[in-house]
Formats: structure tokens, sequence, C-alpha cells
């Protein structure tokens, strides 16, 4: 039995097991490699990346705050979120997520 692998199962719901977890490997794998990550874009479409220096191109009101950002606000250091049309970032001292449509890239 040269080159041949062997396992021994004591129950049917092990050896079920064993091959539905080598299917999601096999599928992982290949779903990894076709994934491509979306680029996050200001509304001039250059490319953000974390920690850039934006400035905000219209007052916006904070839903649920009587904060207002006002139009050529810059905002520093920003980070990405995982949906490539917001980011987050600090404004005046307050946490917010910002679309990406209202941004300027500096």
């Amino acid at each position: 039995m040269s080159g041949v692998l062997c396992y021994y199962y004591a129950d049917a719901a092990m050896l079920k097991f064993e091959i539905l977890f080598n299917k999601l490997k096999t599928i992982n794998s290949v779903d990894l490699r076709k994934i491509k990550r979306m680029d996050t874009k200001d509304c001039n479409g250059n490319t953000l990346n974390n920690g850039d220096v934006v400035i905000v191109n219209k007052t916006l009101d904070v839903k649920g705050s009587p904060i207002v950002i006002k139009k050529g606000t810059k905002v520093k250091n920003i980070r990405l979120t995982d949906d490539p049309n917001e980011v987050d970032c600090k404004v005046n001292g307050t946490r917010l997520v910002l679309k990406t449509m209202f941004l300027k890239k500096k």
C-alpha cells in the first residue's frame, strides 16, 4: 500500500465531517483567488487609503446629533471600512462614518 493514504473511521458521522471539511478547503482556496478587493474612491475617482487626508465637499448634518460638518472641513487619518462607499474618521473629536461621495482627497 505504498503511496495510498488509508483512514479508518469509527462512525459514519466522522467520515461525513472529513468529506465536508475537504470540500470546504477546496472551495475556500478557489474563492480566495477570485476575490478582488474593491478600491475606495473619493468623489473625483481618486483612490483613498488608510491615513489619507480628505476634505468635505458639502455641508453635512449628522443624523441624531446637533453636529454640522461644514464644507471645506479637513479630515485627517481616515480608516477604510468593509464598504467601499464609506470611511471611518474623527471629525472635531467625534468618530463618524462618512460616505465617500462627499469627500475629496487632498
